[in-house]
This record gives C-alpha cells, sequence and structure tokens, in this order.
C-alpha cells in the first residue's frame, strides 16, 4: 500500500496539499474517469489555520465543518495536470517495486 497523500508533489499542485476533494483528487478523476466528475459542483474550501491542526488527511473520514464536501480546491484541478499527476505516482510506486 503506498498513501499518495504522503509524496512530496512539489510544483505540480498549485495549492501545497494533497487533500480530500481538491486539486490532486479532482485532476486525477478527471484525467481517469471523467463521466464521473461534476465540476459544476466543485468548490474551493480552504481550511483556516485552526481547522487545518485538527484535520489531517487519511486519518479523519469527516470533513471540517462548513465544508461543501471538499478540502482545498478543485477548481484548479485539469485531466491534463491529472495525467502528470498518475504519471508521477506511477513512477513513484515503480520506484518502490522495482529492486535497484
Amino acid at each position: 500500500m503506498v498513501d499518495i497523500f504522503g509524496l512530496d508533489f512539489g510544483s505540480l499542485l498549485e495549492r501545497a496539499a494533497p487533500i480530500q476533494g481538491g486539486e490532486l483528487d479532482t485532476s486525477l478523476m478527471l484525467y481517469l474517469a471523467p463521466h464521473l466528475v461534476h465540476m459544476e459542483l466543485a468548490r474551493d474550501f480552504d481550511l483556516t489555520p485552526a481547522m487545518l491542526a485538527r484535520y489531517r488527511p487519511g486519518q479523519s473520514r469527516r470533513l471540517p465543518a462548513g465544508s461543501p464536501g471538499s478540502v482545498g480546491y478543485p477548481s484548479l484541478a485539469s485531466p491534463q495536470k491529472g495525467e502528470t499527476l498518475y504519471t508521477f505516482i506511477l513512477e513513484r510506486v515503480g520506484r518502490c517495486l522495482i529492486p535497484s
């Protein structure tokens, strides 16, 4: 198992954190299964510093109070970015599976 939220995406993301329903998730879905994405419903939701201290992706299934169903910036997502992120993730996972 690989926690993709633990990868350093560097400049691949416009906003720093890969979090639930944000730029990373939405871009990947736009690339892999665009028919399942309804961008007209996507709403950005920025975490306040207090929320950020309590909310940790992958550790809680509960969204912060006031969230429209996502955390982060799905409006920054695109299929092209999703393809770039997908290739990046495959390369990183491949490094773990192939002995050097």
